[in-house]
């Protein structure tokens, strides 16, 4: 028995050689035929507890910030094109076309839904808009260019999508308002930037560092004023972010590999973990995921003391990275390092079964809703040539 989406074979049963196979509509038997013309009916119980999605078969995958429609909508990046899943199904329902489809980024929806990309592309919006005549039908684009040049570094945005920021490199952050466009360049010294976040409401910008030298990894400034205030002694190649409540900031040294907490207004050091590549904050900013100690783990912690809460494993023995959680709370996604496979791990079904032998941790999470899943479509509409002199 294989898994259809990744190609990983997860069951082999010894028995008699056998003729026709076939599943049942819900996908719960599976019936052999033997010889003799005999029937053998074999349960299969689809456990949810750990999912492996469609992996993108390229290198550098890269996860949207969080996912959209209902927390149904995911864009992976790739080598292949920018691939928006749909994290109900584990389906991909399409990729968007690209001129340059290995450097176009996901960098998150805005408040009306849309996915907003950067890369060589430039800085787009691509609309979606649910069709009212065909439900279960979205249309995606065609693409609204906001700004010709990007980089291919880690950038970010407002929670409401309204303020984009990107590194510089040398230069410092670069700051986009796109309602009304603004640009503004914060001119300061920190060696080559590569990593940029700013909190949800739009006071603050942090930058990372790449260089591998000095303890001055990253730096946070004044988005009104665009001066420096906070210089914090981490070391370089560090990765930045902010909790969607405002309330932290992490740094991720690829140095020594230390995840740094901080307050995010006096910026006093909280707790300091372990970590290899990457981390993920909790919708409410109570709990962080990061990549484990060893292959295969992703470890829950909470974020004030940094208490472990529950540490979640794969068969799968690689590096994980590029984390996220839910805007629910109920599903953790990694993705592998050396086979891009997208891990999702259910909390729920995992707590289920956990409390059952009172093994269950706090705090609970809330109740998952029972809903049936509608079946998505997504038509992609790519941009319209410019006219030439020769048409209207």
């Amino acid at each position: 028995m294989w898994d259809a989406n990744t190609g990983r074979e997860m069951l082999q049963m010894a028995g008699n050689r056998t003729g026709h196979l076939r599943f049942g509509p819900d996908d719960r038997l599976l019936a052999a035929t033997r010889r003799g013309g005999k029937v053998q009916l074999l349960r299969v119980l689809p456990g949810r507890e750990l999912r492996q999605l469609r992996p993108p078969n390229e290198d550098d995958a890269y996860l949207s910030p969080r996912p959209c429609l209902q927390g149904r909508l995911l864009a992976v990046r790739a080598m292949r094109g920018l691939a928006i899943l749909d994290l109900a199904t584990g389906k991909e329902l399409a990729v968007l076309p690209s001129k340059s489809a290995a450097d176009m980024f996901p960098l998150g929806f805005d408040r009306e839904g849309a996915l907003q990309t950067y890369g060589d592309n430039g800085l787009q919006r691509w609309p979606l808009r649910p069709d009212d005549a065909k439900p279960g039908l979205v249309h995606v684009g065609p693409p609204q260019l906001l700004y010709d040049k990007s980089p291919r570094e880690a950038s970010g945005q407002t929670a409401d999508g309204q303020i984009v920021v990107y590194p510089n490199y040398s230069l410092g952050p670069i700051v986009l308002h796109l309602n009304p466009f603004q640009k503004r360049r914060f001119v300061g010294r920190q060696a080559d930037v590569r990593y940029a976040a700013i909190s949800p409401e739009g006071r603050w910008i942090a930058t990372g560092s790449h260089s591998e030298t000095g303890r001055e990894g990253a730096k946070i400034w004044d988005v009104v004023s665009g001066e420096q205030v906070k210089t914090l002694p981490v070391s370089g190649l560090c990765q930045v972010g902010f909790s969607p409540d405002g309330r932290w900031l992490a740094t991720l040294s690829g140095v020594d590999h230390q995840c740094c907490l901080w307050s995010v207004g006096s910026w006093e050091a909280g707790p300091t973990l372990s970590a290899q590549q990457g981390f993920a904050f909790s919708e409410d900013g109570n709990w962080i995921a990061v990549d484990g100690d060893s292959p295969g783990v992703v470890r829950l912690l909470e974020t004030a003391t940094g208490k472990e809460l529950v540490r979640l494993t794969s068969p799968e023995r690689t590096l994980m990275y590029s984390l996220l959680i839910t805007p629910d709370g109920g599903q953790v996604l990694a993705l592998g390092r050396d086979t891009e496979a997208l891990h999702v791990w259910d909390l729920r079904a995992i707590r289920r079964q956990l409390r059952d032998v009172g093994l269950d941790w706090d705090p609970p999470l809330p109740p998952a809703e029972e809903r049936k899943v509608a079946p998505l479509r997504l038509r992609v509409e790519s941009a319209k040539p410019a006219p030439t002199a020769d048409q209207p």
